[in-house]
């Protein structure tokens, strides 16, 4: 591995530590060492591409991503606050996008993606271990903050390290269960119940897009779920909770009285009926990323975020990328378990956003980074069709993908 490929690891590894260590500001742009890793790393990938003996694979979502960043780009011009907007728009749009180029550019063996994705479930089972340690720590009755990471960013790591461990039956035993038991750490450590819900519906998902209706669940599940947002949007009072004490939302009662998960959701709808107000003063670009201060919480549902802040056009491009991707990675998915799982968890993150958001926080990156890394593989699909390298096919002992001859 060269070494831009071992800095792109070590950027992985370091994404869940970026927010609490090494920060600077610079402009509109908080730096972490993260954020410095992919861009250095950008003028790399277009040598790569430009001098490499690998095109980079333009397809329909390249394009439909660069058109969401226009949109947003434009969004933010004509925003209320265009510094604020700004800002958050590169945190959860352009350098997100920044690292999907980058990664489906430099990702181009199946022995490179094996680093790339190690480097990240790496990254993540150690901060859920730090996590789990600092829950323990405080009694183990409050849910658990790390280095500025809030308890949906520990336990969106955890869900993702765990489907990857769950494929990467190769890995040494000892060093895989320590894995598993730090992320379920992480996950309980959370107290997410979203997660904890998901964790259970986490194997039918898999089984559902390994028999190669990705497309169709992606598509059905976005229908239903705007439906039901909107429904609920309109309807608030059928999730008011009884019962419930303010200021212990945090701790174990949010898990066992069905009062505080009522209370949970009500709260959101009415940030709901905001962000629609919103969308409806700026129906076509949107309203652009507001700032902390004006929300004072971010919007708690991915359709609202893309209605709100990108507008018709925005939603529509986001839902598109998702659509395309799936269906291009509908048939490889049958076949190749790696890139199963990354549906698996891309579908898990959007149905985590249903009442947590997309657009903030850790989850705009993962979810960039697993395109990145499905786009990667699909490249590499296309050179084993094309025989430019050996034929990748799925190990029946250990539901990887294995290369013949290799």
């Amino acid at each position: 591995m060269r070494w831009p490929k071992i800095m792109l690891c070590a950027a992985l590894a370091w994404l869940p530590f970026s927010v609490g260590i090494a920060t600077f500001e610079v402009g509109l742009v908080t730096l972490t060492l993260y954020i410095t890793g992919i861009l250095l790393l950008i003028p790399l990938a277009i040598c790569r591409k430009l001098f490499g003996p690998y095109p980079f694979g333009l397809r329909r979502i390249d394009f439909q991503i660069i058109l969401l960043c226009i949109s947003y780009l434009t969004s933010t011009i004509f925003a209320r606050t265009p510094l604020g907007a700004g800002y958050l728009a590169v945190h959860a749009i352009f350098v997100p996008v920044a690292s999907y180029y980058v990664i489906k550019a430099l990702v181009e063996t199946e022995q490179e993606y094996r680093q790339i994705i190690t480097a990240l479930t790496l990254g993540f089972s150690v901060f859920c271990m730090v996590a789990l340690v600092a829950f323990i720590d405080s009694g183990m009755t409050t849910r658990v903050r790390v280095l500025s990471r809030d308890a949906i960013a520990v336990s969106t790591m955890s869900m993702a390290a765990l489907v990857i461990l769950f494929i990467f039956t190769s890995a040494k035993r000892l060093i895989r269960g320590l894995g598993v038991l730090a992320n379920l750490g992480g996950l309980v450590a959370s107290m997410a119940r979203s997660y904890l819900v998901l964790f259970f519906l986490a194997p039918g998902i898999w089984r559902i897009i390994r028999a190669g209706q990705g497309l169709l669940l992606i598509v059905f599940f976005l229908g239903v779920s705007l439906g039901g947002t909107l429904f609920l949007s309109s309807n608030s009072e059928l999730m008011k909770g009884k019962g419930w004490k303010p200021g212990q939302e945090n701790g174990l009662e949010r898990l066992t009285n069905i009062e505080y998960w009522k209370e949970g959701l009500h709260g959101r709808l009415l940030t709901f009926r905001e962000s629609l107000r919103h969308f409806e003063a700026a129906p076509i670009f949107g309203t652009g990323l507001r700032p902390p201060d004006e929300l004072g919480s971010t919007v708690h549902n991915f359709h609202l975020e893309w209605l709100e802040y990108g507008g018709l056009t925005g939603y529509l491009l986001c839902a598109a990328i998702l659509v395309s991707h799936f269906g291009s990675c509908r048939k490889v998915a049958e076949t190749d378990t790696w890139c199963a799982g990354n549906l698996t968890i891309i579908v898990l993150l959007f149905a985590n956003g249903l009442t947590n958001g997309m657009m903030h926080g850790l989850m705009p990156y993962l979810f960039f980074i697993l395109l990145g890394l499905n786009e990667a593989r699909l490249n590499l699909s296309k050179r084993v069709i094309a025989g430019t390298i050996p034929r990748a096919v799925e190990n029946r002992v250990t539901y990887e993908p294995r290369i013949l001859g290799g």
